[in-house]
């Protein structure tokens, strides 16, 4: 079983406007996390960048995703992966939910 890091404190405080972007994607998605579905409370709401921002990806809501600290690095280690067919999150060796094997 991999272990992974626990999750670490922020290094500076966030924007105001980074803060109520966060507040918009956390109500958006009704606190639960697109990956595993955890229910999680907005300190520990970790937004994710579809496509990074060093790849031309923006701060829009349609292109952050709402994870659990563990999901978020599940995806940032290449674990779990974005089905190109429905865009939904899944383990990379496994079927999407939609059935879809990307």
């Amino acid at each position: 079983m991999q272990s992974y890091p626990k999750q670490p404190k922020p290094l500076k405080k966030p924007s105001p406007a980074w803060t109520r972007r966060v507040d918009e994607l956390y109500d958006r998605e009704d606190g639960h996390c697109q990956s595993c579905g955890k229910w999680l409370n907005r300190n520990e709401a970790n937004p994710h960048h579809r496509k990074t921002k060093g790849s031309g990806g923006t701060d829009d809501l349609e292109n952050l995703d709402l994870l659990c600290y563990w999901c978020h690095v599940k995806i940032d280690s290449g674990e779990v992966v974005i089905c190109s067919k429905c865009g939904g999150y899944k383990f990379r060796k496994n079927k999407c939910e939609c059935g879809y094997r990307n």
